[in-house]
């Protein structure tokens, strides 16, 4: 898997986020990857725009960046990022391959309320 994201789906990320961080809705700079990009490649509900700081928060917290939906853990096998929700200034978002994306509950939804895993089974503990 190359290391870089090809031309259009890069275009197509800024396109569907407005070129604005996912999370706090300032501009977004850079593009983070949900899964590893060897675990989860350049899949587009795989990729968020996201500005520095909150890049930089992601890296720091990682739990919180996954209780928000910024990351994944590839721990989790067969993980759909597409039916994985994220914590956007939007509100909870699922984000799709082709491009898009479905708001699917209010921002002050606590995140276990909103949580939907692929076949509907929770991740593994630990």
């Amino acid at each position: 898997m190359s290391n870089e994201i090809p031309a259009d789906t890069r275009r197509t990320v800024n396109h569907r986020d407005e070129m604005r961080c996912l999370a706090c809705g300032a501009m977004g700079t850079e593009i983070q990857h949900r899964i590893r990009r060897r675990e989860g490649g350049h899949r587009l509900s795989n990729l968020m725009r996201i500005c520095t700081t909150c890049h930089r928060k992601v890296h720091a917290e990682p739990m919180w960046a996954m209780e928000c939906g910024f990351t994944i853990s590839a721990t989790w096998n067969d993980v759909n990022t597409e039916a994985y929700p994220l914590r956007s200034y939007r509100g909870w978002l699922t984000l799709d391959d082709d491009g898009g994306f479905h708001v699917i509950a209010p921002r002050s939804a606590p995140p276990g309320a909103v949580m939907v895993f692929q076949a509907g089974e929770a991740p593994p503990e630990g």
